[in-house]
């Protein structure tokens, strides 16, 4: 992360300037993975972008945020014979454009507020197919639900559902945005998923988490032998030793499913340990 961001407390509304998260998919996952579950039904990434942040009060407790965003868009290395292996994304002639709106409000329970948004963006690629500046243009889009629900003064759900197409940018259809085995012809690959977690606090220092994600390209897309299903169930521990050192441990069951090629499994223990400052 690397940006700028100027805030005005009085009218609850901000400019940021520089590289961050999306705007879209906003909520972290609960696990204890670095890759949050992305490529496995998580989406959003971090993205250089100019972004406008306005809040508005609801009622006593609630709130109204909606968030717009311009980003650079960053595709995959274009391989395509004949061009000089250009960027599609910095080729482009738009930045990518993001938006959420999310309602916060105390639902369940009085001193927790929950959180329901939607988002989305649009974007687009330019494809070189040689270098003369003959090309084709694709898209990028995504539609995203997401929830974050305090069950009791102990347990919180929260998940997110995405749709969209040519998302590899943010980590979605399983890391492939455009399938270029297609003879004389480029074809955006559409894919949806989403995630959800049962988080339990036990005491201020001390979290157990249950949960699963899917991450769903559609078939008719892939080239053979693609990645067609990308799937995980996960359940782990965090513990604060002090405010600043934290320790984990997280079991998780991985399926992946390929296009016209046998599937695989694989289980992994992992730990992590992070000092903050």
């Amino acid at each position: 992360h690397g940006y700028l961001k100027a805030f005005w407390p009085a009218s609850d509304f901000s400019i940021l300037a520089g590289q961050t998260w999306d705007v879209i998919s906003s909520q972290i996952p609960f696990t204890d993975d670095p890759a949050i579950m992305w490529a496995a039904g998580n989406i959003g990434s971090r993205h250089p972008q100019l972004r406008l942040t306005k809040g508005f009060s609801v009622g006593e407790k609630g709130r109204i945020e909606l968030v717009a965003a311009a980003s650079r868009t960053i595709g995959e290395s274009n391989t395509l014979a004949e061009t000089w292996n250009t960027d599609p994304g910095k080729d482009a002639d738009m930045p990518a454009i993001q938006g959420r709106i999310a309602f916060s409000a105390p639902l369940l329970v009085d001193t927790q507020p929950a959180t329901i948004a939607l988002s989305g963006h649009y974007g687009q690629e330019e494809w070189d197919s040689d270098k003369t500046g003959n090309h084709a243009t694709l898209d990028s889009w995504s539609c995203n639900v997401e929830i974050a629900m305090p069950l009791s003064e102990k347990i919180t759900l929260g998940g997110e559902y995405f749709t969209g197409s040519n998302l590899d940018d943010y980590w979605g259809g399983i890391g492939q945005g455009v399938n270029k085995a297609l003879s004389g012809d480029l074809k955006e690959i559409r894919s949806q998923g989403g995630w959800a977690a049962l988080r339990y606090t036990m005491n201020p220092s001390t979290s157990f988490s249950l949960g699963a994600g899917i991450d769903d390209p559609n078939d008719n897309d892939l080239a053979s032998g693609g990645r067609s299903l990308n799937q995980s169930v996960f359940a782990n521990v965090i513990n604060r030793i002090t405010p600043n050192f934290i320790l984990g441990v997280q079991l998780s069951q991985w399926r992946t499913d390929y296009r016209n090629a046998p599937d695989s499994d694989a289980f992994r223990a992992q730990s992590s340990m992070t000092y903050k400052f």
